[in-house]
């Protein structure tokens, strides 16, 4: 309807102009595949030339001449000629593509989350520009690890991902060694304190560089940066200049003892949950110092052997190798690619258990460690991205099908099956990780974004899409449809059944608020599922208050004789609380041994007048008014006991050095710990990197847009929309680094038994891969009838074939 009304208004317009000898162009601005209309010409055919100067379309003039836009980006050109081959006329036009992703619903809304989730903390997606030099550097992520995982969505909307190669390259240490950030010179003392002896921390003019010296990925990754950078660029002499660099911090993995395991030739480090920084706090554990939770020492560190460390090393060889070979260099090439097929052969042997990789094998077979999980059964997320790093097809099947089977078997409250690890430690990590969060059992969103495009090149298409479709709810629920976080709490047990005891005050109060407070009921009364013995009034004291003004005890006691994990208080705070101190409890148990703990405004606690406190271990718990304000209350608030194996004899509570009164309506014993249920979202990592994997699986996997050359000269396209049902989209990919693009327009026909595709692009040749509901019958390339093979991928069948890509061509595919 819209399309005939367009043509007849065209043709309207058309004639108008004719009548006046003047030409018209529908647009001065196009986008790939976009349909433009000329009209009003006079000569005998026309060319349309693309941003590079090539001519992608010869037609006859007619009264209204249409086609689709495509080709090299840039300026290009309707040129008008006479029957003498003459150009009279030319009709400029920019073609301009940015990368999008555009079905009208699921995937446009999951692109549109991910792009805000790339850009959270910076209009351009990166972080605060570090001074380097004299020269304030923009970085996405100003860690080598971070930085290349978050270009693999960013490379579509700027190019900052290769400013921190450039830099590492410069100041890359002559053993080969990459440092892990570079960070402003304002505050690195603690690095320096604890890194500097041992040759990790180095100033250098207006910023210092650290290398985290438990990592054992920072030389693979720089390698796999430079190659990301390269293929999106297509500079080939910025390539060629960092070879050997790329070589030398190779070469420093496998020979430097701190990072290579002669025992088992490959690639160690100590234990860490999985690439995390911080390694493990047990007996094993050697005290190095204010730096000790980072510092591996040879001869000191228990040493193993980390999966993912290995497979990434061997993506980094293989990649290496590439570049090498793109250079003529076939010695060097073969070196690396052979390099890396024998580490692969070694990790096989030695981590491979037939469904995933054991996450860390000890180089010392008599440690034997207590961290109460079976490490031999977590599998942690490097499995996810090692499907993503060439291992063999069988071993990503078999890494999907247990990601699958952890999806039907998931702990209560977990928000999918994309852990970092799993199960996670009880012990070892507690200083910097509680259980089910961040790296130690929480949800990776960035997880996610791995597996789901391993799945979608491994015949699993369908779970793949159903991943994204889960990160986008993930993405709404919690992000406000702006943000995927890094890591989800991974785990919401139930809470354990809790036994309470009350506290009678009769003998310790001394304090009437009757008045204060005369719709406060009395008795037995419960607030926060917390039992309570409130203290009657019958015009006798109400309280026990504590104060350093004048007419107040300074201090009460009150008898336990009893044992409790945690103790409940119902009480408040009246006058001017210095320094946000109401009071302190102290905890003297039978054993004579005393432990206290300040009573904090904000906290525990807050003023009488207009109450205000909600979080889980505090909160209002009655409000109402008296004769001089409208609304007064008073406080529960829970408070774990320090030494809970003891009997505490009794409680003391004493006020602060200050104008301020405490008052204290009830105690109540607990033989729980109250429950702090967490927020859903975890903490630690970067959230633009969990946007920018997600990215990745959706352009690369779902929409099927990858480049088996440079800057998209020769892109391959593997739609696989049928897997998320969806039978019309358009899709661009665009490298912000270089004019390289491709586009397509997908259109499935069930009935029909045929899909449509017309794509554009500036390379010179395409490669499709199309998935299709059952075995295609015939391909025809605009028109004509082209050979194809039909290809399995576990269960899933595909259409190959490949041609020269000139201008825009049309696809159809029956099966």
């Amino acid at each position: 309807m819209y399309r005939s009304f367009y043509f007849v208004a065209l043709l309207f317009v058309t004639e108008i102009l004719q009548a006046q000898s003047l030409p018209f162009l529908s647009t001065d601005h196009a986008r790939p595949l976009e349909v433009l209309s000329v009209a009003g010409l006079k000569g005998s055919y026309l060319k349309v030339l693309d941003g590079e100067g090539h001519a992608y379309l010869r037609m006859p003039v007619k009264a209204v001449n249409s086609f689709a836009a495509g080709g090299a980006l840039g300026k290009q050109a309707i040129v008008l000629y006479n029957a003498k081959n003459e150009e009279t006329g030319r009709f400029p036009f920019e073609l301009e593509a940015s990368t999008t992703v555009e079905d009208g619903g699921t995937y446009q809304s999951l692109f549109n989350l991910l792009h805000k989730g790339m850009l959270v903390y910076s209009p351009d997606g990166t972080e605060s520009p570090i001074q380097w030099r004299g020269i304030k550097r923009h970085f996405l992520v100003p860690w080598i690890l971070d930085n290349y995982h978050t270009m693999k969505g960013m490379q579509y909307f700027n190019d900052y991902a290769k400013n921190l190669v450039d830099v590492m390259h410069s100041m890359q240490r002559p053993d080969g060694m990459i440092w892990s950030f570079i960070a402003s010179n304002e505050d690195g003392s603690y690095f320096e304190t604890s890194y500097k002896k041992y040759g990790f921390f180095q100033r250098d003019g207006d910023a210092y560089f650290v290398r985290q010296p438990v990592e054992n990925h920072v030389e693979y990754t720089y390698v796999c940066s430079i190659y990301k950078c390269w293929k999106a660029s297509g500079d080939d002499a910025w390539m060629k200049n960092l070879l050997v660099s790329a070589a030398k911090a190779l070469d420093y993995s496998v020979t430097d003892s701190l990072r290579w395991s002669s025992r088992f030739q490959l690639l160690k480090r100590a234990l860490t949950i999985d690439s995390w920084d911080f390694q493990v706090d047990d007996e094993y554990t050697p005290h190095l110092g204010m730096g000790n939770p980072m510092l591996a020492v040879l001869g000191k560190t228990k040493f193993g052997i980390f999966y993912g460390d290995n497979t990434g090393y061997m993506q980094a060889c293989d990649q290496l190798a590439g570049m090498f070979d793109y250079e003529g260099d076939h010695v060097q090439a073969e070196k690396y690619r052979l390099r890396g097929k024998q580490i692969e052969d070694r990790l096989n042997r030695l981590a491979w258990n037939g469904k995933f990789y054991t996450h860390f094998i000890d180089e010392d077979p008599t440690v034997n460690r207590k961290l109460g999980v079976n490490m031999n059964l977590q599998i942690s997320q490097s499995n996810a991205y090692s499907i993503n790093r060439g291992i063999d097809h069988q071993q990503a099947v078999a890494i999907i099908k247990t990601y699958q089977e952890l999806k039907n078997h998931l702990p209560p409250g977990s928000p999918g099956e994309w852990y970092s690890i799993y199960p996670p430690f009880q012990k070892g990590f507690e200083v910097h990780n509680a259980v089910w969060q961040y790296m130690n059992g929480g949800v990776g969103g960035h997880v996610a974004g791995e597996l789901a495009l391993g799945a979608f090149n491994n015949g699993f298409e369908t779970y793949g899409a159903d991943i994204l479709r889960r990160v986008l709810d993930l993405g709404n629920k919690y992000g406000d449809g702006k943000r995927i976080w890094f890591a989800y709490t991974g785990s919401f047990p139930t809470p354990p059944e809790v036994h309470y005891k009350t506290i009678p005050l009769s003998g310790s109060l001394n304090r009437n608020y009757s008045k204060s407070f005369p719709g406060m009921p009395a008795g037995e009364q419960t607030y926060h599922n917390t039992p309570f013995r409130i203290p009657e009034s019958n015009n006798t004291n109400t309280a026990i208050a504590v104060s350093s003004l004048h007419g107040y005890a300074h201090s009460v006691s009150i008898p336990v004789n009893d044992t409790a994990r945690s103790i409940c208080l119902l009480h408040t705070g009246m006058g001017t609380a210095t320094d946000n101190i109401y009071g302190t409890v102290t905890f003297k148990y039978a054993d004579s041994s005393a432990q206290s703990r300040y009573l904090i405004k904000e906290k525990e606690l807050s003023n009488w007048v207009f109450p205000s406190l909600d979080h889980s271990l505090a909160n209002v718990a009655w409000h109402g008014p008296n004769e001089d304000y409208a609304n007064v209350g008073i406080y529960w608030a829970a408070l774990p006991n320090p030494s809970p194996e003891k009997k505490i004899d009794s409680l003391v509570f004493s006020c602060a050095l200050n104008e301020s009164i405490y008052i204290l309506f009830g105690v109540t014993l607990a033989d729980q710990v109250s429950y702090e249920k967490p927020k859903p979202e975890s903490f630690g990592g970067p959230d633009n990197w969990a946007a920018a994997t997600n990215m990745q699986a959706l352009i690369e996997g779902l929409a099927g847009v990858t480049d088996s050359a440079e800057a998209y000269q020769m892109p391959v396209l593997s739609p696989r929309w049928l897997a998320a049902n969806t039978d019309s989209v358009y899709v661009t990919a665009r490298y912000a680094a270089s004019e390289g693009y491709v586009s397509y327009r997908y259109q499935h026909f069930p009935l029909d038994k045929k899909i449509e595709i017309e794509a554009a692009g500036n390379g010179k040749r395409i490669v499709f891969h199309v998935e299709v509901p059952e075995d295609a019958v015939s391909v025809k390339v605009n028109g004509k009838q082209i050979a194809f093979k039909q290809e399995r991928v576990e269960q899933s069948a595909y259409a190959d074939f490949s041609f020269p890509l000139r201008g825009v061509a049309n696809i159809e595919i029956q099966y």
